[in-house]
């Protein structure tokens, strides 16, 4: 049910013509996880959230995180705040 709430977020979006991005949370976590390592966290998620009037992060309820991954989410999440829309 979440997929068909993204993709439809998603459409509607880019009907309206925003600029948009479409993300798992497993695959957006594996990139800020990466982006940690390598010391590029900050570019990482500017790169993910600002070029785009919407971000959606889909699957969220199939995903366990730990503290890192949650603290990383939620860096994302207060961007996003700052800088435009989030659908989860």
């Amino acid at each position: 049910m979440a997929a068909l709430g993204g993709q439809a977020g998603l459409y509607r979006a880019t009907q309206a013509g925003f600029r948009t991005r479409f993300i798992t949370a497993a695959d957006l976590l594996m990139q800020l996880t990466t982006a940690l390592r390598r010391n590029q966290l900050e570019e990482t998620i500017k790169r993910i959230t600002k070029p785009y009037r919407l971000l959606i992060i889909d699957e969220m309820g199939y995903l366990s995180m730990d503290q890192e991954q949650a603290n990383l989410l939620f860096q994302v999440v207060a961007k996003r705040y700052e800088t435009g829309s989030l659908i989860l």
